[in-house]
């Protein structure tokens, strides 16, 4: 796979990689590492935090048990279930504090990964779409608020997994498009009529991205832009052939070869470009 990646990255056109300077990539680069040193700090913290948590947790509702079951009994309290009143509400109030900090945390890595939804390819951002619902408030049945902060880091860990697993490798999807009809070269007056097709899309990590219908009259390539997914469609960067060989090499690993697509970097893509 890193082989294949990396003759991708060898034929990228001079002019395109013209279009970077060392400091743009060295901020796309830093922006990719600080996303990742922040993912990687929430795990660590909460994993740490977790079992003493629980613990915790199990040891307040046992302790809340047992002293229920004395006051349903019609015993007297003693100076020692007042004590035990005192240091059960003085634990109760410092779970709160650790919660409150907690969910604080988890909202602001919350906003990040929302950032990301509208940039992402159509296949991730279709899986993340049911928990963005949950994490925004969206959804009329579960909304944000309703999400414990164990929840809600179990999604947020979920949506990003869904990136790495994406990126371990090129993709490819099959699918439908809305394309504008070809206009025949012997019918001038043709209006550009959307029509559905079927399409193979090959993606290269979560910023570059290919399409190639099931005749290959309709190709394409898209990217991540600030505002969205994009597509350029019929786009004459696009070596039909090449795309041809890279759908069937995906579908068939036994006749893998070296292609050449064409990729665009720009500070605004969300690449590895050391993995590359």
């Amino acid at each position: 796979m890193h082989k294949l990646i990396c003759y991708i990255f060898v034929f990228i056109s001079p002019f395109l990689r013209a279009e970077i300077g060392a400091q743009e990539l060295d901020k796309l680069v830093f922006q990719w590492s600080k996303l990742e040193q922040q993912h990687s700090e929430i795990d660590n913290r909460w994993r740490e935090k977790k079992p003493l948590i629980e613990q915790q947790l199990r040891l307040l509702k046992e302790e809340k048990l047992q002293l229920q079951t004395l006051l349903d009994g019609h015993v007297y309290a003693s100076s020692d279930v007042k004590k035990k009143r005192f240091d059960l509400l003085a634990e109760q109030t410092k779970m709160e504090q650790l919660q409150e900090l907690m969910k604080a945390d988890l909202m602001k890595i919350s906003a990040t990964v929302l950032a990301m939804h509208n940039r992402l390819p159509p296949p991730i951002k279709e899986k993340w779409n049911s928990n963005i619902a949950l994490l925004t408030g969206a959804n009329t049945v579960e909304s944000s608020g309703l999400l414990t902060n164990s929840e809600r880091l179990e999604k947020l860990l979920m949506m990003l997994e869904n990136i790495e697993r994406f990126e371990e490798r090129p993709a490819l999807h099959q699918t439908s498009m809305k394309v504008k009809k070809i206009r025949g070269i012997n019918n001038k007056n043709q209006d550009d009529s959307v029509m559905e097709i079927q399409v193979d899309q090959v993606y290269l990590g979560v910023s570059q991205g290919w399409y190639l219908s099931k005749n290959s009259q309709y190709w394409g390539f898209g990217n991540s832009t600030p505002t969205g997914w994009q597509w350029s469609h019929q786009s004459s960067e696009v070596s039909v052939d090449e795309l041809r060989k890279t759908v069937k090499m995906l579908k068939e690993p036994a006749t893998a070869t070296i292609v050449t697509l064409p990729v665009k970097l720009s500070m605004h893509n969300l690449i590895n470009v050391e993995e590359m």
